[in-house]
């Protein structure tokens, strides 16, 4: 676009290109023609003096609001990208070189060879270490329970020994008979929890667009970062031969600091995903217990009615609408569902803040491994603290049912 620079009305009208941003102003003096008007003066675009011409007027005005524009467009940009993106090798790298997300995960990624055979031999090892521990915790309680028994006359030493034999016996097979299923059980939590896990990432990704450093800090494997951090130290360690390298010990607050952010964040959509699929079995459960005491309702109605020789009368009277309506027991079982939720949630929040400290203590103890141990520990300090109360939902509720389907037998029975 070119722009007019206009003098009076017997100059001559001076036309001057312009670059993208806007005019490109030379020399005036070169411009001027010569004659009765060289000393009619050249009003130029930047000109101090006020134009006169609409037309300068409103070029003006252009020129104003685009360089207002471009400046709030920079402080806009360097205020939502703080951090700039630099490149190496045409990818994106944080401040020390490291590629950013390179340890997100693809959706299936857990269904490679691989990865399968890893997560099936670990979910395997734990199982059967949960069986050994629990068994021997159990073990150790009952010997407690005998001894106290003999030392109050109450059973005699070979009695002690005999009993403890035939539980062991007993509940030895019994425990490694429900190891099959339990790997099983597992591992199809396991890889439910992190179908869960990479639909928040995709979620946080392409639904919420957050941009590369937090998908970074949300898909960071804390055992790298924990050896990044040995290798950033050593670099900064004096390059002479006699000067001892600094270690992490010789920085232990900013280890555990850096690492317990990193295990934090790296650990949110996890736990999240872990108290999702919990949540959504918690709600099964007491809706399948719902659904057994509704159905018990209208059986009962239903066998009244049978029972009631097709009297008119008493069949009116049988209101097979009071089954399915809301009792007193549901608002109670309601509320219990609505406390144990909580609960659940308030037992994975925990989690999470202890794993994230524990992490960070284990990275100056041990880089590494350290971190994984000391998150670990951190989790299970948390299930001590606070007990997510699912299990003993589940527990007590199959118990109820059970106790309730024995009283009826019991009931038709007698019959």
């Amino acid at each position: 676009m070119n722009a007019n620079l206009i003098g009076n009305s017997r100059s001559s009208t001076i036309v001057r290109p312009t670059d993208g941003n806007g005019i490109a102003i030379g020399n005036a003096g070169n411009d001027i023609s010569s004659g009765d008007n060289n000393n009619t003066p050249l009003i130029l675009a930047c000109s101090p003096v006020p134009p006169t011409s609409p037309s300068v007027r409103s070029l003006q005005a252009k020129l104003t609001a685009a360089r207002t524009k471009f400046s709030h467009t920079t402080t806009s940009t360097n205020e939502q990208n703080a951090l700039i993106l630099q490149y190496k090798n045409g990818v994106a790298v944080d401040e020390n070189g490291y590629p950013l997300g390179q340890y997100q995960k693809k959706f299936l990624d857990q269904l490679k060879l691989k990865s399968l055979i890893t997560s099936t031999l670990r979910v395997t090892i734990q199982q059967a270490t949960m069986i050994v521990a629990t068994f021997m915790s159990q073990q150790l309680e009952n010997d407690l329970k005998r001894n106290v028994s003999v030392d109050e006359g109450q059973l005699t030493r070979f009695d002690a020994d005999i009993e403890a034999e035939e539980w062991e016996k007993v509940e030895w097979k019994k425990r490694w008979k429900t190891f099959p299923l339990k790997v099983l059980t597992a591992l199809a939590k396991f890889h439910a929890v992190t179908f869960i896990l990479r639909s928040y990432e995709y979620l946080a990704d392409k639904v919420f667009h957050c941009n590369l450093y937090t998908m970074d800090k949300l898909t960071m494997d804390p055992f790298q970062m924990s050896k990044r951090l040995v290798v950033e130290l050593e670099k900064k360690s004096p390059s002479t031969m006699s000067s001892k390298k600094e270690t992490v010990m010789d920085h232990k607050g900013y280890v555990i600091s850096t690492m317990t952010a990193t295990t934090f964040w790296s650990s949110v959509l996890s736990f999240g995903a872990d108290y999702s699929l919990h949540q959504g079995l918690l709600c099964y459960g007491y809706y399948k217990y719902y659904n057994y005491q509704r159905q018990k309702r209208l059986t009962i109605i239903a066998a009244a009615a049978a029972a009631a020789d097709d009297d008119s009368d008493y069949s009116d009277d049988c209101n097979y609408s009071s089954a399915i309506a809301v009792t007193d027991d549901d608002k109670l079982l309601a509320m219990d569902l609505v406390k144990k939720s909580f609960r659940l949630g308030g037992n994975r929040t925990v989690g999470l803040l202890c794993s994230a400290v524990g992490g960070g203590l284990g990275s100056v103890v041990w880089p590494g491994w350290g971190v994984i141990v000391g998150s670990a520990m951190g989790d299970n300090v948390a299930g001590l603290i606070l007990d997510d109360g699912f299990y003993k939902a589940k527990e007590m509720l199959e118990e109820k049912q059970q106790k309730e389907e024995k009283q009826q037998q019991q009931h038709d029975l007698n019959e």
